[in-house]
């Protein structure tokens, strides 16, 4: 290039690497909505019930930080749910995960799951904290037998990185397999 080009004062290269570019996999941003009408409390009635989960800032990213926030009542102890999230961790020894009291006074705690940032291209490097967020909503007793079906759900599609499962695995000869990578979960 630089025998027939001057060099350039500047060059900006998104998402790849100076000098060449030679193909970009192609990308699907899928919104899925579902309501869910639990009515803010699990199916066992008092206690905690969840108020939010949440991870990831972008779609192409894998997201390395997932918080799951349950509202409690006066019934409640986060010792409770301490429990739970240790069990979970002894059954999946992948999964990172902290309790933390919400506001003081509150009742409120956060479940906050950690795991490693990659591109959405390449969601094998890295760690999905939303997939291990959303494998304990499926487990949770806290969650309504409706939010964990959701979890379910989204954590059997998002857990195969090469879409076999879902009938959209393809293999370019220069690009590679077709990636599958969820990156924002609200």
């Amino acid at each position: 290039y630089f025998r027939s080009e001057p060099e350039p004062e500047f060059a900006l290269v998104p998402d790849a690497s100076f000098p060449v570019v030679n193909g970009e996999k192609g990308i699907v941003n899928l919104e899925i909505r579902i309501e869910v009408s639990s009515a803010g409390q699990a199916d066992g009635g008092a206690g905690y019930f969840l108020s939010s989960a949440r991870a990831g800032e972008r779609a192409n990213i894998v997201p390395a930080l997932a918080q799951l926030r349950l509202r409690g009542d006066d019934t409640c102890d986060k010792a409770q749910i301490e429990r739970e999230v240790e069990r979970f961790a002894k059954a999946n020894p992948h999964a990172r995960a902290e309790v933390a009291q919400g506001a003081e006074g509150s009742h409120d705690v956060g479940v906050t799951f950690r795991g490693k940032t990659s591109h959405g291209s390449r969601p094998e490097k890295g760690h999905n904290a939303a997939l291990d967020m959303l494998l304990f909503m499926t487990q949770s007793a806290y969650v309504s037998d409706d939010e964990a079906e959701t979890a379910e759900f989204l954590h059997k599609a998002a857990a195969d990185l090469t879409g076999t499962g879902r009938n959209l695995a393809e293999n370019d000869p220069r690009l590679g397999p077709t990636t599958v990578s969820l990156g924002i979960v609200e």
